[in-house]
């Protein structure tokens, strides 16, 4: 699988503070994978105290187009916009492999990181 990531703006805005690429990085990580494991887990379109699918979707929209994901940004909007469960389960199909893909590089830049 290609990886399909930007991350010259989010490089930018850290001006090269490798710790806090690394503590982004694992913010990312550990946020995407809550939201994505709460869409897998919906019955119906409530998820959370009143948190629909929808607003978790634009949530995960976010977390991925600000880190330069744009192709998982795009399968998070498809998802916001799905009417039918069988259109869901295949964005989140979609979205946990990109999710994943995306997950070890970067891993691997976190060493990369770490290592220099």
């Amino acid at each position: 699988m290609t990886i399909s990531i930007d991350l010259s703006n989010f490089r930018d805005i850290t001006e090269g503070d490798v710790e806090l690429e690394a503590e982004l990085f694992n913010d990312f990580i550990s946020s995407f994978e809550a939201l994505l494991s709460e869409l897998e887990k919906a019955d119906g379109s409530v998820l959370r105290e009143g948190v629909s699918y929808k607003k978790s979707a634009h949530s995960l929209k976010g977390l991925a187009a600000n880190l330069g994901a744009f192709k998982l940004a795009q399968y998070c909007e498809d998802a916001q916009d799905a009417s039918t469960e069988e259109a869901k389960a295949g964005l989140l199909k979609s979205m946990r492999e990109e999710f994943a893909a995306i997950k070890v590089y970067l891993l691997s830049e976190m060493d990369s990181l770490t290592a220099g």
